[in-house]
């Protein structure tokens, strides 16, 4: 499916500048098994909130969504689609309920995949370490 509204989320946004984006799940399990947990109400970006994750990189702490930059990413297709999505559409990965997510009107990977992209995002983190990753929220 074509995106024609540039004003969509990528769910995966791999942050290029600070203080642009939200966050909107944290990331427990580990890292050959992920499981992200939503925030209730997403946060925009911030240094401290980064300064957070220390001493490892942002998005293997957090789930971060930020306008899709469209063709200027390496996951946009020709056929204006992002094959990212497509990708995570089709993984082996899948849940039986959607997840409680709170940027899904706005998200591109449900514009474009639907309930496919949806029932995998809960496990596909933008980056991972070999290390267990096992962080609470109060």
């Amino acid at each position: 499916m074509k995106i024609t509204n540039k004003n969509k989320l990528c769910p995966s946004f791999r942050p290029n500048e600070m203080n642009k984006g939200l966050v909107y799940g944290v990331v427990s399990g580990t890292s050959k098994n992920p499981q992200v947990v939503y925030l209730e109400k997403p946060e925009k970006v911030t240094n401290a909130l980064y300064a957070l994750a220390s001493p490892v990189h942002p998005t293997e702490i957090f789930k971060i969504a930020a306008p899709c930059i469209s063709d200027k990413c390496k996951n946009w297709r020709a056929d204006k689609s992002c094959n990212l999505a497509k990708h995570a559409a089709t993984s082996d990965v899948s849940y039986d309920l959607l997840p409680a997510c709170k940027i899904r009107k706005d998200c591109l990977w449900w514009e474009q995949e639907g309930k496919s992209a949806c029932h995998r995002c809960k496990s596909w983190v933008t980056n991972t370490k070999q290390m267990t990753i096992n962080h609470k929220l109060d």
